[in-house]
């Protein structure tokens, strides 16, 4: 059972993982944001002054030189201070690039920020900052999918020992020292080790192993294997792109990169690659556990993606809910309904409003009357029917308040007053110590 427990919380502990990776990047490139500010602020003059200092240096007419020396005295530095009032240039200085100029800094104004180069330094080192954060991520999130992606595979070798292990040969001394159980645990463990020496290779293996069919989801598979190279040129080769990451670059990803560049990643890439990841540890799950505590899991992380308004991978975690074999109607349709829900946020409402209009209802419970009227967003008739239904389990105040499908609704001056109307109102509850147990599980996973 322990193990078991393990295994259904590692999903989960790897979503929380790579979320947490992902508020954190945001979180220090707002930070840098607001030191980039401050530094284009502090070092205002010494940047100017280099920008300058660099333009006239390449102008090679002596009157235009003037000229452009002459307006640029006239800017404002600070507190009225003016650049004719700390900068003097010695135009008949010019020769082949080089010029002579004085500085003056008895009006108040630090040496240290005002002193050419000095600006740009501190600029290029918010800039290394930036690009060395998101380097970390990268390795980070692949090295947080390798460990899940570690239990992944110790299922599907004890699944088909015979497939991974017919050439494994073991010496005649740990033969006899060893019990069964025991040696086949240390010969799985050593065979997992060995697979993941090449994640991309060995996706292909259990993809032909175990007839997973990864290749009606290329577009996640690819994006995984431009991680992995990605990851690969950073720890290896500073992050230059080089012939093995453009060789092996998946053909919908070429074009961009240029061999001898450095890989750039920044906010938009590092949130695709964290999704399309999710994807896939979502995607082997799915694939690898059928058992029903299984899919309690997958719906549970499903929902989430909708609570937490990730609708990307809410729609991709409910369209394979939909294709699990002999689901229950009612799950059924809470998957169809959920990502009905994730579509309409991404594509529209008017784009599906047909189809949510054919969804038949009919002969359902309640709430899937209520789920139709939520996605069509006829506010009023969700509110009558709130209000006839109020006080049934399935239209309590905190399920209004919470469920994703609620969303839109509870933007609206009808969910506002229907709050008022019932500001009173007392829900009872109940305490599950056990479920608080196991959720404490799930993060310790993480420590």
């Amino acid at each position: 059972m322990e193990k078991y427990t393990a295994r259904i919380n590692i999903l989960k502990a790897l979503v929380l993982e790579l979320e947490n990776e992902l508020e954190l990047y945001k979180k220090s490139l707002e930070y840098l944001q607001s030191k980039y500010v401050s530094v284009l602020n502090t070092y205002k003059a010494s940047i100017q002054i280099t920008q300058f200092l660099r333009e006239i240096t390449n102008i090679s007419d002596p009157q235009e030189r003037k000229e452009r020396y002459n307006q640029f005295l006239q800017k404002d530095v600070k507190n009225g201070i003016k650049y004719k009032d700390i900068f003097k240039l010695d135009l008949d200085s010019f020769s082949e690039g080089n010029i002579k100029f004085g500085m003056t800094f008895a009006k108040g104004l630090s040496l240290e920020y005002m002193w050419p180069e000095n600006g740009d330094e501190k600029i290029f080192q918010v800039c290394k900052a930036n690009t060395t954060i998101g380097e970390k991520v990268v390795v980070e999130i692949v090295r947080a999918f390798e460990y899940y992606f570690r239990n992944i595979l110790q299922i599907l070798v004890r699944k088909k020992p015979k497939l991974y292990l017919h050439d494994k040969t073991i010496s005649y001394e740990t033969l006899i020292s060893s019990k069964y159980e025991d040696l086949q645990e240390s010969l799985i463990n050593q065979c997992v080790e060995s697979l993941l020496f090449d994640t991309v290779k060995t996706l292909e293996k259990i993809n032909k192993f175990h007839g997973l069919k990864l290749e009606n989801y290329g577009e996640i598979v690819d994006s995984f294997k431009q991680i992995i190279l990605h990851r690969n040129i950073i720890e290896h080769n500073d992050s230059v792109i080089n012939t093995n990451y453009i060789k092996n670059l998946p053909e919908r990803f070429r074009g961009i990169d240029k061999i001898n560049q450095k890989k750039i990643c920044d906010l938009n890439y590092i949130s695709n690659k964290i999704n399309d990841i999710i994807k896939l540890a979502y995607l082997l799950y799915f694939m690898v556990n059928r058992s029903q505590n299984d899919l309690n899991l997958l719906e549970e992380i499903a929902y989430n993606f909708l609570k937490d308004e990730q609708w990307d991978i809410a729609e991709f975690a409910h369209s394979l809910l939909e294709k699990v074999p002999n689901y229950a109607n009612d799950r059924l349709y809470n998957a169809k309904i959920n990502k009905l829900n994730a579509q309409k946020h991404l594509e529209g409402l008017e784009s599906l409003r047909s189809k949510i209009e054919n969804l038949d209802v009919s002969g359902m419970s309640d709430i899937y009357i209520l789920a139709k009227l939520l996605l069509l967003e006829k506010n009023e008739e969700v509110t009558e029917f709130l209000e006839s239904h109020y006080g049934s389990e399935e239209c309590s105040m905190i399920k209004v308040q919470t469920w994703p499908i609620f969303i839109e609704y509870r933007k609206t001056q009808h969910y506002r007053n229907f709050i008022s109307r019932h500001k009173e109102d007392f829900e009872q509850f109940d305490y599950d110590k056990e479920v608080l147990s196991n959720e404490t599980n799930c993060t310790e996973l993480l420590k």
